[in-house]
Order: C-alpha cells, then structure tokens, then sequence
C-alpha cells in the first residue's frame, strides 16, 4: 500500500493570492525576466533558468530541488510542469511563475530574491555569480 504524501504542496490560485502581493510578483518578475505580467499574461510561464534568475539563486539549483522533490525528498513538493505547455519538451520543463513558482519560493524560504542565496562567506560558486 502507498504512503500517502505529507509534503506541501504550496500551489495557490490566481484568485487566493492578495492584490497586493500579485502587484509584488509581478514587479519582480518583470525586473528580473522582462517579463510584464498582466490581464493577458497574469501567470507567466518560466523555465527553471528563470526560476534560478527569479530567486538569485545559483543556476542548477532549481534542478537539484526538482530532482530532490521527485525522489520524494524536501518538505515542500517542488511545482508541477505547467498544463500541456509544461510537458511540451521534456528536457525543458516549464512552470507557472506566479501560481506554483513564487509560493513553493516562498515555503521553502527562497523568496525574497536573494533569500536562499549561498552566502559571500562560504566563496564563490560557478556560474555567472562567480567571483
């Protein structure tokens, strides 16, 4: 018999979310994707380089975290590919920025960008953020 998931799943609808805080979201979005959220894109679809980019955090991070969650590990589901545009490529997942993204960075303190970020103290990491 399947174990039931205990795991969070931090998925919220456009309409649960404060007006407030959706004009955050998308202020943030735009100023680290480019992206200008709005009536006709209110939930932005991101790949996990963008989610890397949103949250300022190292590159292949989103992908350990996403491979971690499929394993079963981590106290928050990481999100769900988009529906049918998220399956599209497998090798290239994509998500809903303002839905799925922003909450599953937010419960797993990820959120502020920069909050999840390796600190300056422990060196240098790869990548663009390299020092």
């Amino acid at each position: 018999m399947a174990q039931e998931d205990a795991r969070i799943d931090a998925t919220k609808k456009l309409e649960d979310i404060e007006p407030a805080k959706l004009k955050e979201y998308y202020q943030v979005i735009e100023e680290r994707l480019g992206i200008v959220c709005g009536p006709q894109d209110p939930d932005p679809i991101i790949d996990l380089k963008d989610i890397a980019e949103l949250a300022d955090l190292a590159a292949d991070t989103p992908g350990q975290q996403r491979q971690r969650s499929r394993a079963g590990g981590g106290r928050v589901k990481f999100p769900d590919e988009a529906p049918v545009i998220g399956k599209r490529w497998p090798e290239k997942p994509l998500f809903c920025a303002v839905t799925a993204v922003i909450p599953y960075l937010e419960e797993t303190g990820n959120w502020p960008p920069g909050a999840g970020a390796r600190p300056t103290t422990r060196g240098p990491r790869g990548g663009k953020h390299q020092a």
